[in-house]
């Protein structure tokens, strides 16, 4: 609906109906003051209502045993979320209400501009990545929306805490956040899931719901979105690349194709393709995906350095369009420990040549130098601060 008016109404109209939206909503949430805050109430968001996931998902799994009353904001109902979780339609009366009088909000992206934090109210900010790539924030403030800017400078002025992983995001969250505010460096909730022992009881399950072969592997393909129309940038050999996985590794691969929103209506499959390309991407947690993949094929995506970390799996980036990309890096592209490849093949040459362990080597000194923070407890770190410090 917000973007059908944005797209019929005058720019000035639409502003003006948008900014007494906001002004209505903060009425609303500085009446919510009446009520008190509830001291052991949790309330969590994942993107703005998109439902259970991400670093908020594996922090409240960590608090889940202790006496907390914990709501999550959704803009459609979740059948994943776990039945001691209450649901909350997004930005509706109810959800103010709870914001008004949870002890903590945890969250994951920038809070909307008509929340208003209380006194006595701790919010920790669980930014959606870690390792970044790509420039973000007040490094790209030049670039970004006057009112996402607004927003986010709002949403830092509130904020008492982030995570970090690295001397890298310590720097990058203190630079580029518009936030002055108390740095922990506790490891990354989400990425916890990759050290999980128990993976091949997922990856069985995963098998058996998809009826293949249990002596098979998986590679990942997860590309980010271009706001341009050209999907060629997507485009590569598929069956020739995986065949060179097959040949390399001596196994059966499947091809896990985890695309965009935008992208899942638009990319198809060719005929001889539907057996050994799996389309995952209304799965709804991408790290039990990464958990019991073997290799990551992606262009820009923070997930390769998140996919890396734990077992110092294969990487590879396949991107037709770097030399006319222009949201600029914080690394040279051409300088990481996964070799690039511009076209299919590149990338099955380099597939084809792949080297454990002068992969592992460069993988190990790269992460060496941002002094990364990673063991897989960083929900349990994270909850045992908010339990001694907040609660």
């Amino acid at each position: 609906m917000k973007e059908v008016l944005r797209k019929v109404l005058p720019q000035n109209i639409f502003r003006l109906l948008k900014n007494t939206k906001i002004c209505i909503l903060r009425c609303v949430m500085f009446i919510m003051r009446i009520f008190p805050i509830n001291k052991f109430k949790i309330v969590a968001s994942n993107f703005n209502g998109k439902g259970y996931g991400d670093n908020p998902k594996y922090l409240v799994e960590a608090l889940k045993d202790e006496q907390f009353k914990i709501v999550w904001l959704v803009k459609y109902e979740d059948y994943n979320m776990p039945d001691y979780i209450v649901q909350v339609k997004y930005s509706s009366l109810k959800a103010l209400y709870h914001l008004a009088t949870a002890k903590l909000w945890i969250d994951n992206s920038r809070k909307e501009s008509y929340v208003i934090k209380r006194k006595n109210q701790y919010y920790i900010q669980m930014w959606h990545g870690s390792i970044a790539l790509k420039r973000i924030e007040n490094d790209v403030e030049d670039i970004l929306n006057e009112d996402y800017v607004k927003r986010a400078k709002h949403d830092s002025n509130m904020i008492d805490l982030m995570i970090s992983n690295s001397n890298f995001s310590d720097k990058l969250f203190s630079e580029s956040f518009w936030y002055k505010g108390e740095i922990l460096k506790s490891g990354t909730p989400r990425i916890d899931a990759l050290f999980d022992s128990n993976k091949e009881e997922f990856k069985k399950r995963f098998i058996n719901d998809k009826k293949i072969s249990e002596e098979c592997g998986f590679i990942l393909y997860a590309p980010t979105f271009r706001d341009n129309a050209n999907l060629d940038v997507y485009d590569f050999n598929r069956q020739e690349v995986l065949k060179v996985f097959e040949q390399k590794f001596g196994k059966k691969f499947y091809l896990l194709l985890r695309l965009h929103p935008n992208l899942r209506d638009v990319i198809k499959f060719k005929s001889d393709e539907v057996e050994n390309i799996i389309d995952v991407s209304e799965y709804s947690d991408i790290y039990e995906l990464m958990k019991i993949s073997d290799f990551l094929i992606t262009d820009y995506s923070s997930l390769m350095f998140e996919f890396s970390i734990a077992e110092r799996k294969g990487v590879f980036l396949f991107a037709k369009d770097v030399e006319e990309y222009n949201r600029g890096f914080y690394f040279d592209i051409k300088g990481l420990p996964f070799e690039l490849s511009t076209n299919s093949d590149e990338l099955i040459e380099i597939i084809s040549k792949f080297d454990t362990y002068n992969y592992k080597v460069r993988v190990n000194e790269f992460y060496k130098r941002l002094d990364i923070f990673e063991n897989g407890n960083a929900s349990y770190y994270i909850s045992d601060y908010i339990k001694n410090r907040i609660f």
